[in-house]
């Protein structure tokens, strides 16, 4: 839980030095992590669907339903890991770092971050390598 309690730090951190458009940096820390969290989820879905005849969720009757999940996982994300109080804490934890665990830091959650988009655009070619574009909506 470390190291999930890192990325939420640098993230609330980017979010503090890049406040100058944004007054709502708790609200970046949880659009962003919710967003990767749905794209984990998108991923590990369309391998599920690679190999399991699985319920088909990308269709259009099913935008609401999708919609709704990113916005009810908004809320209990913030109220389960980001409230102000909560990201403080995770200020102070790390504040500490030296700059050269900070660069290495800065990276390891990038990785993560870029990793996570990567990880769906394999799921999404693999899905087109194996000819299941019916997946996706293609006929």
């Amino acid at each position: 839980m470390k190291c999930y309690r890192y990325i939420l730090f640098k993230l609330y951190s980017w979010a503090l030095i890049k406040r100058r458009g944004s007054n709502t940096p708790i609200g970046n820390v949880v659009f962003t992590m919710v967003t990767v969290h749905l794209i984990q989820f998108f991923a590990m879905y369309n391998i599920l669907l690679i190999n399991v005849d699985a319920p088909m969720i990308y269709l259009p009757k099913y935008l609401i339903f999708i919609i709704l999940m990113f916005l009810v996982s908004c809320i209990l994300y913030y109220y389960i890991l980001c409230t102000r109080e909560k990201l403080q804490r995770y200020l102070i934890e790390f504040h500490n770092e030296t700059k050269e665990s900070s660069r290495l830091g800065t990276i390891w959650v990038l990785f993560y971050l870029i990793g996570s988009f990567f990880m769906f655009a394999i799921s999404v070619w693999m899905i087109h390598k194996y000819g299941l574009y019916h997946v996706l909506g293609f006929r």
